[in-house]
């Protein structure tokens, strides 16, 4: 250690330019160093090594971090050769002090010359900082049922945190990093916050020529032939919300407008279809076996499990085996089911739900939507055969375009890298569900939605020229009071997404993390997994965030552990798939709980719905489907229960509580 500790003061020598004799004799480069804006006390965090032109001769990397007037702690690594980006995971002792901490980096090659030094100030903060923001966030939100105050303290306070409570220095970075940053992601090629933005504007557009035009009122009369009970309105939200299966986003936009003057007529509350179209999108997107998830999930899985003693086995393969053990997501489409068909509901839900058949008022008195679609609707209905065309055309447009859109970027992704998938043809692509998971899995599916979404507009505007229901004076003030509609929607997301961004420099999901530990049972693997993917969603309000952090680290330790106590071959594999299931689905658990999610924002504006009211009448039920997945599914597989059994005695469970707990709303007089 005495070694360390000096080559460290050799280090922060260097960086004042004064360098042992051998090093003297050639010049030294400057060397870039990415570090977090904080370091937790007792968490680890990754900082980034660019080596440049020096990777080639570069033998071993040496990190030291001095923290006030501490001894610093000191990480040496001897490599073969420096990649462009080295990445070290840093942990500072739990007795640190708070306050400037200085990275210093140190490249030596193989016979201990030193070939650049550089350095990066950071702070050390105790690890519970890293949980203010979003907590208080998310308590503010629900107490004042006032989310736009609430994310804006969130924000401002995650800043002065970051800041060492500097308040000029805070909210200047709120607005030049926090803010660009939430919509022009840095480091992100895609710029996919950017174009969920356009694609929710325009959706917003179309949506007004539909209902303008009357194309929407005259479906809904057409339609309400059929479903004329609140019962089976539910149940139709649900099938929709089935149908349109491969992608979460599209499904979210596309069910909650087309199903929103349905359900309006036959009073389902908003809230309820906010439920339904929230407690559909993810979950049929995570499980299905062709989605826009699948590649994002299946390239986690291969990463992980290389560290694993599923090492060599196909990731795909994985993730299909691990579908069994996503408890939550066959659960919640299963809840769903049983709320809609059964017509019981309880708690914040059943209140709602009786308010809107008692009464009408599909909305809460005083409640902020954040889309306004009062001012949009038409005088008159659309004839059944203009309906079909005014408002199935657009929406069928959009979804056909964007799951061309998606397959076409996505073998054109696939035959760059060489892939087998972009390479064979058509029909025989078609003839392999792999090959078909592989295609949307590298799929540019924001791009898609937005030619889908573009399209749609054009065909909303055009059916309803043609048909002569607007003139084109009229097509433009609808598409633009449309796209007006959704501001509130935007302004909500980018600030969920400017949250987001200060959890991830603060820390907040590696300090969930650390909530793991090396010394827990095997047995309680998959549940602990569960719940702390749940936590860490919750907070930052990204599953996919989630994903990436957790996946990397629970399947490893799931292995470990199970290694560790002696588990045979075949138990210690099926651990590591329940541990990948469990990773995965309760991201998701912890998304649909959170009122920062952007699934969650979107499944509100998407119905209509004040996004408070919404999340409050939800969470009962996540949490309700997630202890119940919880106890029978994730706990009960680390003692060796069949994971179908488990969502069978789930199922049966909460169709229990809907019996015990719910009771039945009666339809209004026809």
């Amino acid at each position: 250690m005495a070694g360390l500790v000096l080559a460290a003061t050799l280090a922060l020598s260097a960086g004042a330019g004064v360098l042992p004799a051998h090093a003297q004799r050639r010049p030294v480069s400057e060397v870039g160093i990415d570090a977090p804006a904080v370091l937790l006390r007792g968490v680890a965090r990754s900082v980034a090594v660019r080596c440049g032109p020096l990777a080639r001769g570069t033998r071993a990397i040496e990190l030291a971090v001095a923290v006030g007037d501490r001894t610093p702690l000191v990480a040496r690594r001897t490599i073969p050769g420096c990649g462009p980006e080295e990445t070290f995971s840093v942990t500072l002792p739990s007795d640190s002090p708070g306050g400037r901490a200085v990275v210093t980096v140190r490249l030596e090659d193989d016979e201990g010359r030193v070939l650049g030094v550089g350095a990066a100030e950071t702070r050390s903060i105790a690890a519970f900082w890293a949980f203010v923001p979003p907590l208080l966030a998310i308590a503010l939100a629900l107490w004042f049922r006032q989310v736009i105050p609430a994310l804006v303290l969130g924000v401002v306070t995650g800043a002065l945190i970051r800041s060492g409570f500097a308040p000029l220095d805070a909210l200047l970075r709120t607005l030049d990093r926090d803010l660009v940053g939430a919509l022009a992601e840095p480091g992100d090629p895609t710029k996919g916050h950017l174009k969920i933005v356009l694609f929710t504007i325009m959706l917003g557009g179309m949506v007004g020529l539909v209902a303008r035009s009357g194309g929407a009122a005259g479906l809904v009369r057409a339609v309400g032939r059929r479903a004329r009970t609140r019962r089976s309105g539910q149940f139709a939200a649900w099938l929709a919300g089935l149908l349109v299966f491969f992608d979460d986003y599209a499904n979210t936009l596309v069910v909650g407008p087309s199903l929103r003057p349905l359900t309006d007529r036959l009073r389902i509350s908003r809230e309820k279809l906010a439920f339904i179209v929230d407690a559909t999108a993810a979950p049929v997107a995570s499980v299905a076996i062709i989605s826009t998830w699948i590649g994002y999930e299946v390239g986690l899985i291969g990463d992980a499990i290389g560290q694993t003693s599923l090492a060599g086995t196909d990731p795909y393969g994985v993730f299909l085996a691990s579908l069994p053990f996503r408890f939550y997501a066959w659960l919640m489409l299963g809840f769903v089911a049983l709320v809609a068909l059964t017509g019981r509901d309880f708690g914040a839900m059943r209140r709602v739900e009786e308010r809107a058949a008692a009464t009408g008022e599909v909305l809460r008195s005083g409640s902020q939507p954040l889309s306004r679609t009062d001012a949009l609707e038409g005088s008159d209905p659309a004839p059944t055969g203009q309906a079909i065309g005014l408002a199935l055309g657009p929406i069928a447009t959009l979804t056909g375009v964007t799951f061309v859109a998606l397959w076409l970027t996505g073998r054109a992704a696939l035959a760059a890298s060489g892939a087998e998938a972009g390479r064979a043809g058509f029909w025989s692509v078609l003839g392999s569900m792999r090959m078909i998971g592989e295609v949307l899995g590298a799929a540019a599916s924001f791009d898609a939605l937005l030619y889908g979404a573009a399209s749609g507009v054009l065909v909303a505007l055009g059916v309803a020229l043609a048909l002569r229901r607007l003139s084109l004076d009229g097509g433009m003030r609808a598409f633009v009071d449309g796209c007006a509609s959704m501001m509130m929607a935007v302004l909500i997301l980018t600030l969920a997404w400017m949250i987001g961004g200060v959890c991830r420099d603060l820390g907040t999901a590696e300090a969930a993390v650390g909530l793991i530990g090396e010394g827990l049972p095997v047995r309680l693997i998959p549940a602990s997994v569960f719940v702390v993917a749940g936590l860490v969603s919750f907070a930052t309000g990204s599953s996919w965030t989630t994903m990436a952090v957790l996946v990397p680290v629970a399947l490893p330790l799931a292995d470990s552990l199970g290694a560790g106590a002696g588990l045979a071959a075949a138990d210690l594999q099926r651990l590591v798939v329940a541990t990948t299931g469990s990773v995965l689905t309760g991201a998701v658990w912890g998304d649909h709980c959170s009122p920062l999610s952007d699934t969650t924002v979107m499944s509100s504006l998407a119905s209509g719905c004040d996004h408070v009211d919404h999340v409050r009448t939800q969470i009962p039920y996540a949490l309700l489907v997630g202890a119940v997945g919880l106890l029978v599914g994730d706990l009960a597989v680390g003692f060796g229960l069949s994971p179908v059994l488990g969502i069978a005695l789930g199922l049966a469970g909460l169709a229990g509580v809907l019996f015990w707990r719910g009771r039945r709303v009666a339809d209004p007089p026809a």
